[in-house]
């Protein structure tokens, strides 16, 4: 396995498309990684994210269904405090650096 920093650093503007499912709310630095996936894509490419949304509809269906009550995903596996909000990630997304 290898972080998408280090993919961004070795290999730049290689993939026409980009995806990153449901892994920015367990990473330690989401902007870094949103930097990274652009750095990754070519020109004219496609990026695609999806992560949960800090709101309460994302707690209860997350966190309480399915850490909690389905036994789905291991308790813990989320942390609410690390879910984005749609203006947050677009925010990381329009961040130059």
């Amino acid at each position: 396995m290898i972080a998408a920093e280090e993919l961004a650093r070795n290999t730049p503007h290689c993939f026409d498309i980009v995806t990153c499912m449901e892994m920015l709310e367990h990473v330690p630095d989401p902007a870094a990684t949103v930097k990274a996936c652009a750095e990754l894509v070519k020109p004219g490419g496609h990026l695609f994210f999806s992560t949960l949304n800090r709101n309460p509809k994302s707690y209860l269906f997350a966190i309480i269904g399915a850490e909690y009550l389905l036994n789905l995903l291991p308790r813990g596996t989320h942390d609410y405090a690390k879910f984005i909000k749609p203006s947050e990630l677009a925010a990381m997304c329009r961040t130059r650096h």
